[in-house]
């Protein structure tokens, strides 16, 4: 096992002196947060603290034992058939539970790994160590956000391609992004998980003809369902059933559909209006970045907001994005409108949807 950080080529030996050293040392914060990574990984302690990105509130942290993280690489190894010697790609923040979890598969599994900072368009280094091949063989797992991945291939499809399977999560995959990675020949999954799982308890492929709605959980994963509502056990997870508060439609005992989070739900006079919903019936008319909030109405307690990262004036005239607007169901059209100069996101890339955020300031 090998990690490739910039200049630097570490073999598993020398990893904790590395972290001590060069790394905690870095005047570059990703580098430092892989250090720190794996100086906890390598501790005489039994459990990691991990931070939650503050998606869905205010940020907190959780604990985790190695052992459970451990079997969590392995259960991700299984489905994707990761085994020692194989070539990892890590793009993503190891101070939260993602880029963590890339690293501790690497060292888990054996399988080698490039390290690159967690910017939105990806590349290969320019100066990988000279034995590590230029043109590489396809790097045989990566794991991006969607965003990433869209800015990625904005340069092109000749690095993605390099990736034989690719995970995908942090957010929803858009339908845009979906149609452009249809002809891909890197295999492409959606996962599910948080912090609270140790990222993804459960895939799905979401390219190629092996496309499919559902998700399908890792072996040693069981779910139900409280109020619609998944709930989630796995022995690794301890002896607590894990309830969130995504919507899903089971579809036996190992698969669900994903219909949205509901804390996004917007309660309009007693009926619930899902964003993610409403958001994919508007991809077709909007070219800018957008969410649907809630936001508070005198009438109904809550009605559907749009806002827009744009300025106004691809849209106030646009005769489809007024169509598609108008064609809405009444209970799902957005009343106001907003236009901002930047959706603000959380450290790992997740849009926050607080619409007093985006509310004209009063003067």
């Amino acid at each position: 096992m090998k990690v490739y950080i910039k200049d630097k080529l570490i073999g598993e030996k020398d990893l904790i002196s590395w972290a001590q050293h060069d790394g905690s040392e870095s005047k570059e914060d990703w580098i430092v947060d892989i250090a720190e990574a794996v100086l906890a990984w390598y501790d005489d302690t039994t459990h990691i603290l991990i931070s939650t990105s503050g998606s869905t509130g205010t940020p907190k942290t959780i604990r985790h034992a190695k052992e459970s993280m451990k079997t969590s690489a392995l259960m991700t190894a299984s489905r994707f058939g990761l085994k020692p010697g194989m070539m990892s790609y890590n793009c993503l923040p190891a101070k939260y539970i993602a880029g963590k979890m890339m690293l501790i598969r690497a060292i888990v599994i054996g399988m080698d790994q490039i390290c690159v900072a967690p910017k939105l368009s990806l590349s290969l280094p320019n100066n990988l160590p000279s034995d590590v091949p230029q043109k590489l063989k396809p790097i045989d797992f990566a794991a991006m956000t969607p965003m990433q991945l869209s800015a990625t291939l904005n340069e092109g499809p000749a690095f993605i391609e390099k990736i034989d399977q690719l995970i995908l999560g942090g957010a929803p995959i858009s339908p845009k992004l979906l149609k452009r990675i249809q002809d891909l020949k890197t295999r492409c999954f959606a996962t599910y998980g948080m912090t609270e799982t140790i990222t993804h308890i459960a895939t799905k492929p979401v390219n190629g003809s092996e496309s499919q709605e559902a998700f399908e959980v890792l072996d040693g994963v069981m779910i139900s369902t409280e109020d619609d509502n998944l709930v989630i056990k796995a022995d690794h997870l301890g002896d607590e059933s894990i309830k969130t508060t995504d919507q899903v439609r089971l579809e036996g005992e190992t698969k669900f559909v994903w219909i949205g989070r509901s804390d996004d739900v917007i309660n309009r006079g007693g009926v619930k209006v899902h964003p993610a919903i409403i958001e994919e019936q508007l991809n077709d008319a909007i070219s800018h970045r957008y969410i649907i909030t809630a936001e508070g109405d005198d009438e109904s307690g809550y009605k559907p907001a749009l806002v827009i990262e744009s300025g106004e004036e691809p849209y106030k005239d646009n005769p489809q994005f007024l169509f598609t607007i108008n064609a809405l169901d009444k209970l799902q059209r957005p009343e106001n409108i907003y236009f901002v100069e930047q959706l603000i996101e959380t450290p790992t890339g997740k849009v926050k949807r607080d619409i007093n955020l985006y509310l004209p300031k009063a003067t």
